[in-house]
């Protein structure tokens, strides 16, 4: 039955004939296209020839003559080139043959196309030259041909070339005739050199669709030869071996001439061929007569040939005889099988690679297999086998396998099928294919250490790498292997979801958490996984310093048993080591300690009172340290009696001031103070009084309230603004807190342009404040309160303070007593 359907809207010059045959051979699709049509053309949809079109179908190429096809899955025929007639087709008719499989798996079916393709007139015929001359005897007869047949025009159109029409114009003494590619000039009338010796025409040419070309014609009558060429053989038959070698001789044309001179002189020409297009397979030497092969000579293109051979004389007019050469083309073994593979499921990244899933039962497709051989008889048939023979077998024109395979035991095979046909020698070819095993989840993740230990210091810095879990699955790493790390436990550590690198997100603290244990799973794409423990020890580092915990004030009685504790001094540090405590200061020796506990070392009788500097180091890191200064005492009040000494202390140095002051005002010496009083509101007065104000008595009056002035020799300014009040000890220990001038709550800056490093030393002198001038010293000691003597120093603006020593001969000693600093507390 002959079903005739008719292509996509846009090509319907192309006819499908599809033939179902009716005893399981398989179907043909016969078509024809003008030549013409444009590469990725649709020719056609093979779903139209079956049954039910709907259904889901696999379709590929298994062979063809020519690369000119190229199939889609959903059976759609395409031009994998344009369509050239002239390119394509060595022989009318020119038919290109396909062999297509068609699968569903369960049914293999295949399908014979065959494209007749036409010709179109896509050429113009051409002139070889677009002048020429021509000479001719006047003798020569009227109604005679005049051969010029190499002016023939040719056409790219091989099938058009017999097909040309000439004409002459004008043509009242000539006209032109054409046989098949011959071509003659044929006089009309009798010639007669002395009434015409020139005539110039042109010389037209058309094809059959109408496309012409022309030629300008000189020709030349001329004053004759009488005998014509001659050839010993009529028909000669020759055979030839396919594939000969190019420029290879075949036969040698020899014809004879029986006039001499140019007149005897011949020349060959190839006039036509049979088929047509085997005249482009020949060259002949004009000259010589030599037959040559200037195209291969194929077996399967053309089995016979035909030529015709003139041979032309240079007489005027020139004569002409013809013989014809019949060839008989005998087949060579010189074409090994060809072997197409084509894969039934691609790899996505190389459609050359074939993939079969792993843990599939035997029988199962891998590729199509197509072998075909161009020569003839043996030289044609083919065997084939198929290598590795345990893997793979051959069953009816494709490749199954023998057996399952798992990947994670090898993950590809090279698939190798050989073909030798029957010749003598026999020629063998082969073609391999890379079958990959399809991986299938059958794997789980696992660790390669159920537990993994490891120890930090606790001053990593964040975002530290820290340990790497390493886990394996043996599934293919870019499909279902792939794996996830996550871990849990704690949100100080976090983890590289890919590379399974454990990192810090923060900071550590020994002290706070010294141990960490953390879960870790790795898991691949379907949800399969495995765990692991990570446990993370943290080493303590020397971060802190020592602390001592005991108050500033401890109160003791009077009856204190000195084998008792009389504190406990709490030190302590958070690194958890155990500082060194050292007692220091003039009271040292009255104490002891024992542990962490204060002793006395000796009974006392009487009321106690003194000052005790704690120093806790660190035992690793002994620069770090902390200091503690606490007061041991029977009461917490000051004794009447060291109030009226601290009393006339001060007494005496607010007078040792204003001294100085009005020696300063009758010197008439400018000077400022950039002292900032207390911003507590004790004096009341701001820095930025005027200068005459800085002379009075109520400067004084600030000067004494902005804290207690140290009685260093030559100097009047502030001490340590901590008050201390007289522990009615006498010269036991010292209470005077000098340390650097202007420190403390009073936060005083921007000193004088004199400060120097001996006011940064012992305090802010009358130079600092005042600079450089003369001066008078005034010295005052006080004894339990009392004032004994008095003596004070003045320098005048000329004198260098940086050179001023007691031993200054500008100094000058007033009458009075001298102030001791341990005897003075401010």
């Amino acid at each position: 039955m002959w079903l005739w359907l008719w292509l996509l809207p846009w090509i319907s010059a192309v006819k499908i004939d599809i033939e179902k045959g009716t005893d399981g051979a398989g179907k043909w699709i016969n078509a024809s296209a003008e030549e013409g049509l444009q590469k990725g053309t649709i020719l056609l949809s093979l779903a139209g020839a079956f049954r039910w079109p709907g259904l889901t179908r696999q379709f590929s190429i298994q062979s063809q003559d020519a690369d000119l096809f190229e199939v889609t899955q959903s059976g759609e025929i395409a031009l994998t080139r344009n369509l050239d007639f002239e390119e394509l087709c060595a022989a009318q008719p020119c038919n290109v043959d396909s062999k297509i499989a068609v699968l569903p798996q369960n049914t293999y079916e295949t399908i014979k196309f065959s494209l007749f393709i036409s010709n179109r007139n896509d050429y113009s015929p051409q002139f070889p030259r677009s002048l020429a001359q021509i000479s001719i005897p006047e003798s020569y007869p009227v109604g005679a041909r005049f051969e010029i047949s190499d002016l023939a025009a040719t056409d790219g159109d091989f099938l058009d070339q017999e097909d040309l029409k000439y004409k002459l114009i004008p043509d009242d003494l000539f006209r032109v005739e054409n046989d098949g590619e011959r071509l003659f000039l044929v006089p009309t009338q009798q010639l007669d050199r002395e009434t015409t010796s020139f005539v110039k025409a042109r010389l037209e040419v058309s094809d059959p669709g109408g496309k012409r070309d022309s030629l300008q014609v000189e020709i030349n009558i001329l004053d004759s030869n009488d005998n014509t060429p001659k050839f010993p053989d009529q028909i000669k038959n020759l055979d030839i071996q396919e594939n000969l070698a190019i420029g290879s001789e075949i036969f040698k044309f020899e014809a004879y001439d029986a006039d001499v001179g140019v007149n005897s002189a011949l020349k060959y020409r190839i006039v036509s061929s049979l088929p047509s297009e085997a005249k482009r397979l020949f060259e002949l030497d004009s000259s010589t007569g030599r037959l040559m092969v200037k195209k291969a000579i194929h077996r399967h293109d053309f089995s016979s040939i035909a030529l015709k051979i003139t041979a032309t004389d240079n007489g005027l007019p020139p004569r002409s005889t013809e013989t014809s050469l019949h060839l008989t083309v005998l087949d060579k073994n010189d074409n090994a099988p060809v072997i197409t593979l084509t894969p039934v499921f691609q790899s996505i990244a190389d459609p050359k690679v074939g993939i079969v899933d792993e843990n599939q039962p035997p029988g199962k497709f891998v590729a199509w297999l197509s072998v075909s051989d161009k020569d003839f008889g043996k030289n044609g048939e083919v065997t084939m086998e198929v290598e590795p023979k345990e893997l793979f077998a051959i069953e009816n024109g494709s490749i199954v396998s023998k057996r399952n395979f798992d990947r994670e035991a090898k993950d590809s095979y090279k698939l190798v099928v050989k073909a030798c046909d029957l010749g003598s020698p026999k020629r063998c070819s082969s073609e391999e294919m890379q079958i990959k095993i399809g991986d299938v989840n059958d794997n789980s993740p696992e660790f390669a250490e159920p537990l993994i230990r490891t120890n930090l210091k606790e001053d990593l810095p964040v975002g530290s790498s820290i340990v790497k879990v390493f886990a394996v699955d043996l599934d293919d790493p870019a499909k279902f292997g792939k794996i996830k790390f996550e871990l849990s436990g704690d949100e100080s550590f976090g983890i590289d979801a890919e590379t399974g690198m454990i990192f810090l997100k923060k900071e550590l603290d020994y002290e706070a958490v010294d141990f960490y244990k953390l879960d870790v799973t790795a898991t691949d794409i379907d949800g399969n996984m495995d765990s692991t423990i990570v446990e993370i020890t943290i080493i303590n580092v020397n971060d802190n310093a020592p602390e001592i915990g005991i108050g500033e004030f401890v109160q003791i009685s009077k009856e204190h048993d000195i084998s008792k504790p009389i504190a406990s001094l709490q030190v302590s540090d958070a690194d958890g080591t155990i500082p060194i405590t050292l007692l220091t200061g003039e009271s040292a020796p009255f104490f002891r300690l024992s542990g962490d506990e204060l002793f006395l070392n000796s009974q006392f009788d009487k009321n106690f009172d003194k000052f005790l500097t704690i120093v806790a180091r660190d035992v690793e890191n002994q620069s770090s340290f902390v200091e503690k200064t606490i007061r041991i005492s029977t009461s917490g009040a000051i004794s009447a009696a060291v109030g009226a000494g601290i009393a006339c202390g001060v007494s005496a140095v607010l007078l040792v001031a204003c001294l100085v002051l009005i020696r300063q005002c009758q010197l008439k010496k400018r000077y400022k103070l950039y002292d900032q009083i207390s911003r507590s509101g004790k004096s009341g007065n701001p820095t930025n009084q005027r200068e005459d104000q800085l002379c009075t008595a109520q400067s004084i009056g600030t000067l004494s309230e902005t804290g207690k002035s140290s009685a260093r020799h030559g100097s009047i300014g502030p001490i340590s603004g901590r008050h201390d009040s007289d522990s009615g000890r006498g010269e036991s220990g010292s209470e005077t807190h000098l340390g650097p001038p202007w420190t403390g709550s009073n936060n005083l800056v921007n000193l004088s342009k004199f400060c120097n490093q001996e006011c940064l030393t012992l305090g802010h002198s009358d130079a600092c404040w005042l600079g450089p001038q003369e001066a008078e010293k005034y010295e005052v000691e006080v004894s339990r309160g009392h004032v004994t003597s008095l003596s004070v120093s003045v320098w005048d603006e000329t004198s260098d303070y940086s050179s001023h020593n007691e031993e200054s001969e500008k100094a000058k000693k007033i009458n009075g007593i001298r102030i001791s600093p341990k005897s003075v507390v401010v």
